[in-house]
């Protein structure tokens, strides 16, 4: 079991997302609710721990969400890494009014994608703070309906993908979100680091128009 985030529900209760190690897959997104008291949650999964049978290479942040929990993170098809949201009901089963079947997979074509942060916003609509894993690690800031449909009136086709690599002399070699969320005038604004060509880390902050 590796944990990957932590959310409290009702007030008291400790809900903790992450992946079950499993030797056919490497891994598969599972849950677990714990009361105030440390004591498993009856009423969530089996036990007060939930299993799916959705593979996860590694499991990066969960929210709640009107009709449950997403998580969020990646899993790998042989050849890339596939950016996943997994949505759970209240009683930590798929919710499979999500995507499909309670799942959602970036499709990236032939680019590799993984998901880091999410965050609903004031409309309801889900953000997803991921990166491209192609070359440079491009920031990609992707919005959703609640449903897991993307929102194509946001940049382009529901995607706003930011490099800050220098093709002209390579002072950014690669950068990473890490982090997203919204300001007092609806802006976006992700954090994370960009890598420079003599493998130094430096802090980065990105501002979007909503």
């Amino acid at each position: 079991w590796t944990t990957g985030s932590a959310i409290m529900l009702d007030g008291t209760d400790l809900l903790v997302a992450g992946k079950r190690s499993d030797d056919a897959l490497g891994g598969r997104f599972a849950t677990w609710r714990l009361s105030e008291a440390g004591q498993a949650v009856d009423g969530w999964g089996e036990g007060g721990i939930a299993f799916t049978d959705i593979p996860v290479s590694s499991v990066w942040d969960a929210l709640l969400r009107p009709a449950g929990v997403l998580m969020a993170g990646w899993s790998f098809d042989g050849s890339k890494d596939i950016a996943t949201m997994v949505a759970l009901n209240n009683d930590g089963l798929l919710d499979t009014s999500f995507g499909q079947g309670g799942v959602h997979r970036l499709d990236l074509g032939s680019e590799g994608g993984r998901h880091f942060r999410l965050l609903v916003d004031g409309q309801g609509r889900i953000l997803s703070a991921s990166n491209v894993v192609t070359g440079g690690h491009d920031l990609l800031i992707v919005r959703y309906d609640q449903t897991g449909a993307r929102d194509t009136s946001f940049g382009e086709d529901g995607f706003v993908r930011i490099s800050t690599t220098d093709e002209a002399d390579a002072a950014i070699t690669n950068e990473a979100v890490r982090d997203i969320l919204i300001d007092s005038e609806g802006r976006i604004v992700v954090a994370g680091w960009t890598l420079d060509a003599s493998g130094k880390q430096n802090a980065m902050v990105i501002r979007i128009c909503p």
